[in-house]
């Protein structure tokens, strides 16, 4: 098992009981007809449940190890009317989609802010800034006339005073002790790094050990609603959390349902 395999199962791990965005994308879903697109789908916490109410929906991911997660969850609950394949937020280059259009389309978890990923390194923000806007232009050629997009990011703060090193848990998996760490550092303005530590204790006293880092870009809302002018979305709700209180500037997420202008 690689590096980008063992993250994507901590990952899952460690959000598979997340549930607020859920029922959040869960209730959106549930008002449109149509075919329903998930961007960045990850392991499927999100997509295994609209696919089980009976929607149609697809999720890609760029992440095949992701994907690969979320294609045993949904062969193990039987689910039909999905479609999962691999591709990339700023290219939309799968001949699946073809001149496909879809009623829904939703981009959860932050998914904009870490097109700031390069590697093990990441672009400069002038760059991730392009790639947000290519990724926005592709949803709105994909979303439906009367179709709804939704998406959340956090809003910006300064990270690099809420921890040096965090615990995330520690759990026992088949007489293994899986746990999971992390670190944030300020490389540059705007971006952030998580240094993720991923630990497996076996009982003869082996600790294997692996680094993983992670890059987001810390939008502005002025900046994300600026990028959605431009590609011809309009936002017509915008909310401060999951509970949908109003967004205000010291909210920490920004959560916004557009439509086509």
């Amino acid at each position: 098992m690689n590096k980008t395999q063992l993250y994507a199962k901590f990952y899952d791990l460690e959000y598979v009981n997340k549930k607020d965005d859920v029922d959040f994308y869960y209730k959106l879903a549930q008002k449109v007809d149509g075919p329903i697109l998930e961007c960045g789908c990850g392991t499927g916490r999100i997509l295994a449940p609209i696919a089980r109410s009976g929607k149609a929906i697809w999720g890609f991911d760029i992440n095949t190890a992701m994907l690969d997660i979320t294609k045993k969850r949904i062969k193990t609950l039987k689910i039909k009317k999905v479609k999962i394949f691999e591709d990339d937020l700023t290219n939309f280059s799968s001949p699946l989609l073809k001149n496909k259009q879809f009623d829904f389309i939703f981009l959860s978890f932050d998914s904009l802010a870490y097109l700031a990923q390069k590697d093990g390194t990441f672009y400069s923000p002038q760059e991730t800034q392009h790639r947000q806007y290519l990724a926005l232009k592709n949803i709105a050629k994909r979303l439906d006339a009367n179709g709804i997009f939704a998406f959340d990011l956090f809003a910006p703060n300064d990270l690099s005073k809420e921890y040096t090193i965090r615990h995330h848990f520690s759990r026992i998996i088949k007489n293994e002790t899986w746990s999971l760490f992390s670190a944030i550092q300020i490389p540059t303005k705007h971006i952030f790094q998580i240094h993720y530590f991923m630990e497996v204790s076996k009982n003869n006293g082996v600790v294997q050990k692996w680094h993983y880092p992670v890059s987001a870009y810390q939008a502005t809302f002025p900046e994300i609603k600026s990028l959605l002018g431009k590609v011809g979305l309009h936002p017509v709700k915008i909310y401060g959390d999951f509970s949908l209180k109003p967004y205000k500037p010291s909210s920490e997420q920004m959560i916004f349902i557009c439509r086509k202008k």
